[in-house]
């Protein structure tokens, strides 16, 4: 067995020999699976927003997507949508939403 087999046998999500990568299907479809995810996350936040006083006065949405995507994990994005809970997540990251309504 040469080297790249045997690194082939110890690491199959990994090829070495001519250093590329290979990725794992199963990492390929979690990956896929949390876009998803967090696809579906972010409407249900942007329609939130836009049926809860005060903040649906904002009315243009790149904001709010702006605002949403320095929320780093979707555990955290899904925590905030519940009607009590999304005034946390608006001062928490858009302290400043009153600005984009004048």
């Amino acid at each position: 067995m040469n080297e790249v087999q045997m690194i082939n046998y110890k690491s199959k999500n990994t090829y070495l020999g001519l250093g590329k990568d290979i990725v794992s299907p199963k990492i390929m479809y979690q990956t896929k699976k949390e876009k998803k995810m967090r696809a579906t996350l972010l409407h249900k936040l942007f329609e939130l927003l836009q049926n809860t006083e005060p903040f649906s006065q904002v009315n243009d949405l790149s904001f709010w997507l702006k605002v949403s995507n320095q929320v780093l994990s979707n555990t955290e994005l899904k925590m905030y949508l519940h009607p009590n809970k999304i005034a946390r997540f608006v001062d928490r990251y858009a302290p400043d939403w009153k600005e984009q309504t004048m």
